[in-house]
């Protein structure tokens, strides 16, 4: 093996060594912290764990976060200990997931290995900053990402070389994204709308390719099936009709129009949770949301754009650098200039440069699986559009770091006074 692989290797280990530190240190120092979604997940995790599935099973929380703490209840664990074991878990498979992402977009080792240690030191503040899924979704997606790339994304003779693995691989990708669902349901529209585009974006004019890139795409769609098929199984028998999930309606239910209708009526009224529950609040779905349809009338439309609208500022501050300063969150002053995404909050500076690059040329050209970042930004942003955010859910933007960091590592401004700015920033 060469020097500089086992370099990489060691390099690494030492990586995930620090950061496993870290994340114990900053679980100890939060262990009380304590968030609403926090209290369902640990509800339902009980609930699993003694063995009553009629009060575990929802279609609004994601069973992997409550599986994954099961174990921990076993071993007698506090439900908030389990918890943060749980997150710290998460803040390892994000950094795993990154660092897969980095090595199938194929950037050079010294950027992989910084945006890695970025990653590390992100995925401990976020591990504390919420109990949630959704580190372990970025993990989990990025994972699914880079396979993705690696099974579309083929050098020319690929199709003839891949002998007998590409039915495992497909297969592999597709399971992926099938746990990514599990841990949260954005990731079922989100990997077919993902893998379809990537297969249109590889074989835009590679004609004889596209068969073979078809049928892996099936089988890719097949796993993907088969796993979170299961759990599709199971919430349909529970709610007595198709059901993937109940989180959609439900959130698109508070973006409706209404003084009342940004409150779920778990958090609002006077109400008796189901026999065996502490809180409504574990199964909302069970509770009365006033539903509609943007279609129906004239203003139900103008209020879906004025979402859709209110939603796309939302996002942008998500990546901004000055997102933390219209937070309403106390923070100290470091923290307000490192933005709520990436450091300095460059990710939308960083996202404009690529879309440019992109579509006029400018600053340069992306390579083809250098795009298929960009469109994860698209498409896990538009899938959010049209229902109800908040300028505090920056977590639902985790699984765009490592592309983001993509975008600030490859973008380079036309001129050598230009490169030569950006290279000292």
């Amino acid at each position: 093996m060469p020097r500089s692989n086992l370099n990489l290797r060691a390099h690494l280990c030492w990586l995930f060594v620090v950061q496993a530190a870290l994340l114990a240190l900053a679980a100890t120092e939060n262990a009380q912290a304590l968030n609403p979604d926090a209290i369902a997940y640990c509800r339902i995790a009980g609930y699993y764990a003694a063995g009553q599935l009629d009060l575990a099973i929802t279609g609004y929380w994601g069973p992997l976060l409550s599986w994954l703490m099961v174990p921990l209840f076993k071993l007698g664990c506090a439900p908030l200990a389990a918890a943060r074991g749980v997150m710290a878990l998460s803040g390892v498979v994000f950094l795993a997931g990154a660092v897969s992402a980095f090595r199938a977009f194929r950037l050079p080792p010294r950027a992989w290995l910084t945006g890695a240690w970025l990653a590390a030191l992100w995925s401990v503040f976020w591990s504390v900053r919420n109990i949630s899924p959704d580190l372990l979704l970025a993990g989990l997606v990025n994972f699914a990402l880079a396979a993705t790339l690696k099974e579309f994304f083929r050098p020319r003779g690929g199709e003839r070389n891949s002998g007998g693995q590409t039915g495992s691989t497909a297969l592999t990708t597709g399971a992926l994204w099938g746990l990514a669902y599990l841990a949260k349901a954005v990731a079922l529209p989100l990997a077919f709308l993902f893998t379809a585009s990537c297969v249109l974006l590889a074989t835009w004019r590679d004609v004889p390719h596209r068969s073979g890139a078809a049928r892996r795409l099936g089988l890719t769609w097949l796993a993907l099936a088969l796993v979170a098929g299961s759990w599709i199984g199971v919430l349909s028998r529970h709610y007595g009709k198709f059901t993937f999930s109940t989180t959609g309606p439900i959130a698109h239910a508070l973006a409706g129009p209404g003084e009342r209708a940004s409150y779920h009526p778990a958090m609002t009224t006077l109400h008796a949770p189901d026999a065996g529950r502490v809180t409504q609040w574990e199964e909302p779905s069970r509770m009365a949301y006033a539903t509609w349809l943007p279609w129906a009338s004239g203003e139900n439309f103008r209020r879906q754009l004025a979402v859709i609208a209110h939603n796309l500022t939302v996002m942008e501050t998500w990546l901004s650098p000055w997102s933390s300063w219209l937070s309403n969150a106390p923070l100290p002053a470091w923290r307000r200039w490192l933005g709520a995404f990436d450091l300095l909050g460059l990710g939308a500076v960083a996202c404009a440069l690529a879309a440019s690059g992109a579509i006029f040329g400018w600053p340069r050209r992306l390579v083809r699986r250098w795009r298929a970042a960009l469109l994860m930004v698209v498409l896990l942003a538009g899938l959010y559009l049209p229902f109800f955010v908040m300028v505090e859910d920056s977590r639902y933007f985790y699984p765009l770091w490592p592309g983001v960091w993509l975008f600030a590592v490859v973008i380079r401004p036309r001129g050598q006074a230009a490169r030569k700015w950006l290279r000292r920033v």
